[in-house]
């Protein structure tokens, strides 16, 4: 790729920023819309970066699993410990360098292209001690953005801009709760129900349960200024094609995904696990459900890197769109003051939501009657980044 199209992906105070670890060590290339081009050296190696997030491999040589990937990849279980195991270690060797960059280049809502596994990783939330002894991740000085390389990362600003003078009307086409056997999202139906109040009648298109199928994405997705997909779904570490969107009729795979567009969303949410898993073996222009998405014409998207908490999505994407709508946000500050809210959001809070929510307060009901939890334990029961920082923000 030539400077030029690298420079086309970046905007004043918005450099493209790409993380790239190798046999030697890691490069991280910082890229203004000027064309200055930045790059600092560090001494992590792609094989301690394989060692680490791949096979849970510590400073001493000592596995203690889970690892990252291989909870990230599963089921979701272990997440929480996989991640307390690899986030600090990443914040300190990775994420402070990437901040130090940023504050060089004048960044505010970066965006970052990490390659190899680390773009499976949620860099925006690894933790490194600062001089002063405060805690500080890159999430809470900027504005996050991923891309799986520049070049679609520029072809989403151009779309950006060229849709910028549109008079289109806020048009809602979103999926809940597909029928897929034994397995309900009953959390997803209240989340689509408060995005959808949003929208004018007219202007909304919502398939729950069995009529969530590709039939309906299809005939519906093209005219959709934001396209939200609360359901399951798969994202394969090494083999990209048998990721997939489960929906009422089947499985979706992400090689036919494309084809429910072209989009012209303004905002495409996958709120479901792993859809921005893409393929290991790919160093860049990764495949994941995520950046499909935006390949198929959406300027922004959100996504996840692994097995999400249904209850918590739900919370997350309501307050997603609260910032959108209510206080004009962008999506990258939209997602980060979702993220910042549900961590700090309190048990009592959380509970009068689940409350005033009937889909939330049935679940409930039913967590209840089966001995079962309906929320984490602790003051502030979301505090954990396995109930948030699972998504990110692809695109403009």
């Amino acid at each position: 790729m030539g400077l030029e199209a690298l420079t086309a992906a970046a905007a004043i105070g918005e450099p493209v920023v790409y993380i790239n670890p190798t046999p030697w060590g890691t490069v991280i290339l910082t890229v203004q819309p000027e064309g200055t081009v930045r790059s600092r050296f560090l001494g992590v190696t792609s094989t301690t970066v394989t060692a680490r997030l791949m096979y849970g491999v510590d400073e001493n040589g000592h596995q203690t699993p889970p690892s990252y990937l291989a909870a990230a990849v599963g089921d979701g279980t272990g997440v929480q410990r996989a991640l307390a195991l690899t986030l600090s270690w990443v914040g300190e060797t990775l994420a402070a360098v990437v901040a130090d960059e940023l504050r060089i280049a004048g960044a505010d809502a970066p965006t970052l292209v990490p390659c190899g596994l680390l773009g499976h990783f949620p860099l925006h939330v690894a933790p490194w001690i600062t001089s002063d002894g405060a805690t500080q991740t890159l999430a809470d000085e900027f504005d996050m953005k991923f891309a799986p390389s520049a070049s679609l990362h520029a072809a989403a600003r151009q779309r950006h801009q060229a849709r910028a003078i549109s008079d289109r009307r806020p048009t809602l086409v979103a999926i809940a709760d597909p029928t897929t056997g034994d397995r309900p999202l009953p959390a997803s139906r209240d989340e689509v129900a408060a995005i959808a109040a949003r929208f004018d009648p007219a202007h909304r298109h919502v398939a729950v349960g069995a009529d969530a199928t590709s039939t309906f994405l299809r005939c519906h997705a093209p005219q959709a200024t934001y396209l939200h997909l609360a359901c399951h779904a798969y994202g394969a570490i090494f083999d990209f094609r048998a990721s997939h969107l489960s929906l009422s009729d089947g499985d979706l795979p992400l090689t036919e995904l494309s084809r429910i567009g072209p989009l012209t969303s303004r905002l495409a949410v996958a709120s479901a696990c792993q859809t921005a898993v893409p393929d290991a073996a790919l160093a860049d222009e990764a495949y994941s459900i995520g950046a499909i998405l935006l390949a198929s014409g959406a300027t922004g998207a959100i996504a996840s890197f692994w097995p999400v908490d249904d209850l918590a999505t739900a919370l997350l994407m309501i307050k997603l769109y609260e910032a959108l709508f209510d206080y004009d946000q962008r999506p990258s500050q939209a997602l980060r003051h979702a993220q910042t809210w549900l961590r700090d959001l309190s048990r009592a809070e959380a509970e009068a939501i689940i409350a005033d929510h009937q889909a939330l307060s049935e679940e409930a009901s039913r967590r209840h009657a089966a001995a079962e939890g309906i929320l984490p334990d602790g003051t502030q029961p979301f505090a954990d980044p396995s109930y948030w920082a699972a998504f990110v923000v692809m695109g403009i």
